[in-house]
């Protein structure tokens, strides 16, 4: 892609134009965005949900579609998905979804491959929204904004199709619109509001947050395990992940679209990697690189195409844009012969729409509108936490918070007051940006589900294997994906109790109705084993939980307590004194220290 000569030779501080540039997004990198996005979510659907098609989507699994609208779908939210509990009808979702992305990953009509993208996403993630986190929010975010950028003018089927016949392809040189100002402030929302919410003494004081977060054996990885023994450097990475997302979205806004804008993107970069190294977060860092790498300055493409040049590489590279040639034709040839783009002189070659590079004003309005509800939905929630978790500041600064509109409570002309909160949910805008806010939890453990077969047997029915209540050697891998990990989670929580009944009736289910050749389930346990977490590496106490039992049928409901029943009550009796007796211990030993 050719560069403006005209700017090109001149300083960074005569080419930046403010405010324009700082808006400003290459075409090429709007094109890596759609190709990641397209592929993050075909290995989300592929790697992940189509195992588990049954278990979460369907009225035999974790939430059938009654109880989920009768006791837990507050939000209202809309959802193909809840048209029917079958299995067959939730894989040809999953399977037209599928082909969705994969339309939208080639870049053939990407604008609206990108909107069906967006609706099938939150349609899936409306049925189920237990087994999401926070990357699933961003991902559906990142659908929704790009609908207002051109996502195939380049490296896409839609610019071949549109420039095969020119003898100079015509590609914008940047794209500026309502669209990029959205996408580009909604990123930097997710940083500081996280970065509000964080107002634990672990994350300002103390330096201990990721301390405790590579402490949460959900998640970590052998080497997060490894780097939680090391206090000093979790100490410094703790204020280095403060003061970058601080400062990282601050420095990519003031940069602009030029090369001084790499400098945030490798931190943030750099940042999330090592997310993704350390804990089990499943697509969650990955997805926000996707945000990071659409701000890729255009001095960064074209710096990259004059190295490749002097290197020698730019016949391999004709080479593979060739081949791509040949594969794009191929493809028009199919979609001509299948009858979905229309015939003319040229055989195969479709004639095509040009490709917008310039946003229609009414999109540019829609964008921005979005774009002020979504801050104003983030401030809500900020301001509801330091009202409740913050007091003392909130006191403090109380007459700035009674100044910010909330949209809970907005006076329409002729409507009177309203909640416009409900628009959020149906275009599945909200969120909310807790991710370890105010501090990482302390408590955690492992799950242990013993359940009795017919035959008299006793199994781990989380593991597969003989009950054991030795802590696992790696937790993470006791969970079979990130769906369940989180959905397995929630449950322990106390706010989530009401969902142990329904994994119980799942796992009744899965023995006794679907596996109907296979071994009888009789009675089934939950327990969970929790394990705090102090300020050294010594390991606190372990307490057994009993979260839930049932029986699936009248055998089991007439069976006596096994000897395991028992085993878990003397554990949580030990925990508990033990646990008691070291906070007893360091009450003295901190009186004895402030009376020296």
């Amino acid at each position: 892609m050719s560069v403006d000569v005209s700017t090109a030779s001149l300083p960074i501080w005569r080419r930046y134009r403010f405010p324009r540039s700082m808006i400003s997004l290459d075409p090429r990198s709007v094109a890596v965005y759609r190709i990641g996005l397209a592929f993050l979510l075909l290995c989300d659907l592929l790697y992940t949900r189509m195992w588990d098609i049954t278990a979460h989507y369907t009225d035999l699994g974790v939430l059938p579609r009654d109880i989920y609208i009768e006791k837990f779908d507050r939000d209202q939210t809309i959802s193909f998905h809840l048209m029917s509990g079958a299995a067959w009808f939730q894989g040809i979702l999953l399977s037209v979804q599928v082909a969705i992305a994969s339309l939208m990953l080639i870049g053939w009509r990407s604008r609206i491959m990108t909107a069906l993208s967006w609706v099938m996403l939150i349609s899936l993630h409306s049925r189920n929204p237990y087994v999401l986190q926070g990357g699933d929010v961003l991902f559906r975010l990142l659908f929704f904004w790009g609908m207002f950028l051109p996502m195939g003018a380049v490296w896409s089927v839609d610019a071949y199709l549109q420039n095969r016949e020119q003898d100079t392809p015509s590609y914008p040189k940047d794209i500026v619109s309502g669209g990029t100002f959205a996408l580009m402030l909604q990123t930097f929302i997710v940083y500081w509001s996280t970065m509000a919410l964080k107002t634990g003494v672990e994350w300002w004081e103390a330096g201990t947050a990721v301390h405790y977060a590579l402490h949460i054996d959900h998640f970590a990885t052998p080497l997060g395990v490894w780097l939680r023994e090391q206090q000093g450097l979790t100490a410094f990475l703790t204020q280095a992940t403060a003061v970058i997302e601080i400062a990282g979205p601050a420095l990519a806004l003031l940069a602009g679209n030029t090369l001084l804008r790499a400098l945030p993107i490798l931190l943030m970069l750099g940042m999330h990697v090592s997310f993704g190294v350390t804990m089990k977060l499943g697509l969650f860092p990955w997805i926000s690189i996707m945000t990071w790498l659409v701000l890729i300055p255009a001095s960064a493409w074209d710096r990259v195409g004059l190295t490749l040049e002097k290197a020698a590489l730019s016949k391999r590279f004709e080479m593979a844009v060739n081949g791509l040639d040949r594969l794009v034709s191929a493809f028009g040839f199919l979609l001509n012969k299948l009858k979905l783009l229309p015939k003319n002189t040229w055989g195969f070659r479709p004639r095509v729409r040009p490709i917008a590079f310039r946003s229609h004003p009414l999109a540019n309005l829609i964008a921005v509108s979005l774009l002020l509800y979504v801050f104003f939905w983030n401030l809500d929630g900020i301001r509801g936490h330091y009202k409740t978790k913050v007091k003392k500041v909130y006191a403090q600064f109380e007459w700035f918070w009674s100044e910010v509109p909330s949209l809970r409570k907005v006076d329409l002309p002729g409507y009177g007051e309203a909640d416009i909160r409900k628009l959020g949910y149906v275009l599945r805008l909200d969120q909310k940006w807790s991710m370890f806010a105010p501090r990482p939890m302390r408590g955690d453990g492992w799950f242990i589900v013993p359940g009795v077969f017919a035959d008299g047997t006793t199994v781990d029915l989380q593991t597969g294997e003989t009950l054991e209540w030795d802590k696992p050697e790696y937790v993470p891998g006791t969970y079979k994906n990130q769906r369940w990990r989180k959905y397995l989670v929630n449950i322990w929580m106390a706010t989530f109790k009401r969902h142990r009944r329904h994994y119980g009736k799942y796992l009744c289910n899965k023995y006794n109705k679907v596996n109907k050749g296979g071994k009888r389930l009789d009675r089934l346990w939950i327990y969970y084993m929790i394990e705090r977490t102090n300020d050294t590496n010594d390991p606190d106490p372990v307490e057994c939980r009993s979260l839930w039992s049932t029986w699936c049928n009248a055998r089991g409901k007439e069976m006596s307590d096994p000897p395991f029943v028992a085993k878990c009550k003397d554990i949580a009796k030990k925990g508990k004194a033990e646990r008691k007796r070291l906070q007893e211990l360091a009450a003295s030993k901190g009186a004895q220290a402030k009376a020296n």
